[in-house]
């Protein structure tokens, strides 16, 4: 038998947060202790950001990664979230914050 292990994708964990969630900085808060410390169970973490917004992650500050997560607030749908935000994303990704 081969063991199998969790591993967290970073952008579902954001997908759904962010309906959830009223303001950017409690979505940060509740985004971080969602991965630190990580669930009981996963080994590592995986980001889908080269599939959806490219390889060439940037630094993104605190005031764009917001604005732009008030942007996608505002037209959510009943349908579930495909986080696709570069700015966010690249924001979620690189733990600068």
């Amino acid at each position: 038998m081969i063991p199998v292990q969790r591993i967290l994708r970073l952008e579902v964990v954001a997908e759904q947060l962010i309906p959830q969630i009223e303001d950017f900085e409690s979505f940060l808060a509740r985004f971080n202790s969602e991965i630190d410390p990580p669930p009981s169970g996963v080994v590592g973490f995986k980001s889908i950001v080269c599939y959806r917004t490219g390889l060439d992650v940037q630094p993104v500050t605190f005031e764009v990664a917001a604005s732009r997560f008030y942007e996608i607030k505002q037209h959510l749908t009943n349908q579930p979230l495909r986080l696709i935000d570069k700015p966010l994303i690249d924001f979620c990704c690189n733990k600068h914050y």
